[in-house]
């Protein structure tokens, strides 16, 4: 029997992405509908912390992806970016994505 894992190497993380997208694409899924704009997020801060229940709160697709997109034009300039930032906005494109796909593949 396996131990549990205490870690992740940031590379399986990468590689296990890529094979998520990758089924996406082969599945002929090229790209994800921000109709549905709002979604309820439990924010970072808290999602951890079983001791109690965490605040959610209303996310915006839209907003995410504004912030991403500047995000990345500050790594490209080399003005650098805050990485949490980061991902904190891209949890609401990964849950779409698990929505769209088992809305699309199942």
């Amino acid at each position: 029997m396996n131990s549990p894992a205490t870690s992740v190497k940031l590379d399986e993380i990468r590689n296990i992405m890529n094979a998520a997208l990758t089924s996406l694409e082969a599945a002929g899924v090229e790209e994800v509908s921000l109709e549905r704009d709002a979604y309820w997020s439990v924010y970072f801060e808290g999602a951890f912390d079983m001791t109690k229940q965490p605040q959610s709160g209303v996310d915006s697709l839209e907003e995410d992806l504004a912030e991403l997109r500047d995000s990345m034009q500050a790594l490209a300039n080399d003005e650098g970016a805050a990485v949490w930032h980061m991902f904190h906005h891209l949890q609401g494109l990964v849950l779409l994505m698990a929505s769209e796909s088992r809305r699309r593949l199942i």
